[in-house]
């Protein structure tokens, strides 16, 4: 009986140790199927990773190259712009015509038009020699205007000082008349009057020029293609013909 047991005893220990051992040996392989699945989970998950990164890059990508296409637009565009405007703006603004005056003289006269009322009436008759007559003297001119520029010059006015020396008779100048480079001079005939008193041995020499004439000016106002306005100035300071062209009408005219 002690015999049958201790066998039975035996028998069960290992009975019980195999169940252990399998136990042990499903649960190892359990463990191992679990890791084996995580592993597959982790290369799953960075596969995903790598083409979410890939698709992000190649987005980038057509997003820099969209970007440049958009810069290269923008800049073409204002390529354009500026071809259009700079051209405008310096036809508008920059490009004048020039146009110049000069004074040539023409003729010259002097005649006798009466006695003075300066005289002593009181001492009748007067004597011829010594008695006050009025002289006429007459000058005449021609302004000669040139377009020095190929730039046509639209709408010519001759404008003159408020307060200065002036022509007594000026032809007037054609305003709807262009100037342009390749026609000929525009002349314009003028005349300047002044009287004198004097005996008839101290009657004056009638001069090239009158003394006044050496602070004449004149403002040519003109305007090109696109109706802005220009200037020339001309003085005739020591009987020389000078030409300053400016942008803004100057004072005085």
């Amino acid at each position: 009986m002690r015999f049958r047991l201790v066998l039975t005893t035996i028998l069960m220990v290992c009975i019980s140790n195999t169940v252990l051992l399998n136990s042990h040996d499903s649960i190892m392989i359990d463990t191992h199927n679990h890791a084996d699945t995580n592993n597959i989970k982790i290369e799953e998950k960075e596969t995903q990773i790598d083409t979410i990164k890939t698709t992000e890059s190649n987005a980038n990508r057509e997003l820099m190259k969209s970007d440049k296409s958009i810069v290269i637009g923008i800049l073409a565009v204002l390529v354009a712009f500026i071809g259009i405007i700079v051209p405008w703006i310096y036809r508008k603004y920059f490009r004048r015509p020039e146009l110049t005056v000069e004074i040539v003289s023409n003729s010259s006269s002097s005649s006798e038009v009466g006695i003075s009322p300066n005289n002593d009436l009181s001492k009748l008759p007067l004597d011829a020699r010594n008695t006050l007559y009025r002289y006429l003297f007459t000058w005449r001119y021609k302004l000669i205007i040139r377009n020095n520029s190929e730039t046509t010059a639209f709408y010519p006015r001759i404008l003159h000082p408020i307060n200065g020396i002036w022509f007594s008779k000026v032809e007037e100048l054609n305003i709807l008349e262009p100037i342009r480079h390749t026609d000929q001079a525009t002349i314009i005939n003028c005349e300047y009057y002044k009287h004198f008193e004097s005996i008839p041995a101290k009657r004056p020499r009638i001069k090239k020029f009158p003394n006044e004439f050496e602070s004449l000016r004149i403002l040519l106002e003109y305007k090109n293609s696109a109706k802005t306005k220009f200037y020339t100035i001309f003085s005739f300071n020591q009987y020389i013909n000078n030409n300053e062209f400016v942008r803004r009408k100057p004072k005085g005219f």
